[in-house]
């Protein structure tokens, strides 16, 4: 279930994430008071958000499944008008997969199997996806460069603040998966927090994802096509269920 998640917000976000971990506090950090480190994060979230225009990243994730180890980079853009595009590399460099999310639009292009999606981004919420549509919609925040304070309704949080260093570590309450964000931030200077990594793990332990932020910008110029996909007339569209099954491996 948490797989299927996974790979369908990558397909979006980066191809092939959705778990989450429950990482150890680092060492000789102290807790902070939950209700203030709570706030400050909170407040750090709202003035991000309120200047915030572009974002611009590169990535590397590894995912471990039940022995196999996937690693790879992806490139993600997104701006203020909810447009978010992720280009992922796959082997030598060749691109493996670009999607774009402009609102609920999703359009995907593969190019090596010469293969396009264009539907909307529910339409991959099949199954076991439907469930977990509040943990799908906090990683597009975090493709993002976002940090919010996940709803307490929905996950278990807990803060670790050190210096310029914060940690958040959640678990999920339906007891799927776990998360935990690394951030630094100045409380004085956009953008007022940096994401720096996340990591998700399964419950079951068999998923596990990390996320590195190898480099990132905010506010910048980002060239208009970095938001576009071009693909030769001769590229075949696939149904949503033919999508959900090259995602998962899975037949709806």
């Amino acid at each position: 279930m948490i797989r299927s998640a996974v790979r369908a917000i990558l397909v979006v976000s980066l191809p092939m994430v959705t778990a989450a971990v429950i990482g150890g506090c680092a060492a000789g950090a102290a807790m902070s008071d939950a209700s203030t480190a709570d706030s400050e994060l909170a407040e750090l979230a709202q003035q991000q958000q309120t200047e915030l225009t572009s974002y611009a990243a590169l990535l590397r994730v590894k995912m471990r499944h039940e022995g196999r180890i996937d690693d790879f980079r992806a490139e993600v853009f997104a701006a203020e008008d909810s447009l978010l595009s992720v280009y992922v590399r796959g082997f030598l460099g060749k691109s493996a997969f670009k999607a774009l999310l402009r609102g609920d639009s999703l359009l995907i292009y593969f190019p090596s199997e010469r293969k396009y999606f264009s539907g909307w981004r529910h339409d991959i919420e099949t199954g076991d996806l439907r469930n977990t549509r509040y943990i799908v919609d906090y990683l597009f925040a975090l493709l993002q460069g976002y940090v919010a304070l996940p709803d307490s309704s929905l996950w278990s949080n807990d803060i670790v603040e050190k210096r310029n260093r914060m940690q958040l570590v959640t678990d999920d309450r339906a007891h799927r998966c776990g998360l935990r964000v690394d951030l630094s931030f100045d409380r004085r200077e956009f953008p007022y927090q940096q994401l720096k990594s996340w990591e998700l793990r399964s419950v079951d332990g068999k998923l596990r994802i990390n996320v590195q932020v190898q480099s990132s910008h905010y506010n910048r110029q980002i060239p208009a096509e970095k938001y576009g996909i071009d693909f030769p007339p001769a590229t075949i569209q696939i149904s949503k269920d033919d999508l959900v099954e090259m995602l998962t491996g899975v037949a709806p």
